[in-house]
C-alpha cells in the first residue's frame, strides 16, 4: 500500500474553526452569580472569616465555584487541595459541590487552610468583567 505524503500547507489548508457554544446552563449560573458574591465579598471587608465562607457556601450554591474562579485555577487542582485540607483521598468538583452545601462550615474551614481569604482579598480589589464571545 503506497500513502500519499502530507506536507504542514496541505494540513493547515484543511483546519478550519468548528462551531461551539462555550456556555451551559451551569457556567450562565455561575456568571449570573460573580456580581452577588464578589459583592458580599467585598461588604464583609478585608478579615474574611470560616463563618463568612460558610454563609457564602449557604446562600449559593455556585459559591465554591466563584471562589476557584477567583484563584485562577482549573477544577482538578483545586479540588485536590480542597480534598487534602479535608483529609480525603480524593473527590472530584461535583463532590465538592456536593459537600459544601451539605457540610458548609467544614468546606469554609478547609477553604481557609489553604488560604482562600488571602486569595480573595487580593483578588476582590480589581475590578472583574464577563464578556461573551458572539
Amino acid at each position: 500500500m503506497k500513502f500519499e505524503q502530507v506536507d504542514v500547507d496541505l494540513l493547515l489548508s484543511a483546519l478550519a474553526d468548528l462551531p461551539s457554544e462555550w456556555q451551559d446552563d451551569e457556567s450562565r449560573r455561575v456568571i449570573e452569580a460573580i456580581p452577588h458574591i464578589v459583592d458580599r465579598l467585598r461588604t464583609i471587608g478585608p478579615e474574611i472569616t470560616a463563618a463568612d465562607l460558610a454563609a457564602l457556601l449557604r446562600e449559593q450554591s455556585i459559591a465554591l465555584d466563584v471562589f476557584r474562579l477567583l484563584t485562577g485555577r482549573g477544577q482538578e487542582p483545586m479540588a485536590h487541595e480542597i480534598c487534602g485540607a479535608l483529609g480525603v483521598q480524593s473527590g472530584d468538583w461535583k463532590a465538592l459541590r456536593s459537600r459544601a452545601r451539605k457540610e458548609p462550615e467544614a468546606m469554609a474551614a478547609a477553604l481557609v487552610q489553604i488560604g482562600m481569604p488571602a486569595l480573595i482579598r487580593e483578588q476582590i480589589g480589581r475590578n472583574w468583567t464577563v464578556e461573551t464571545c458572539s
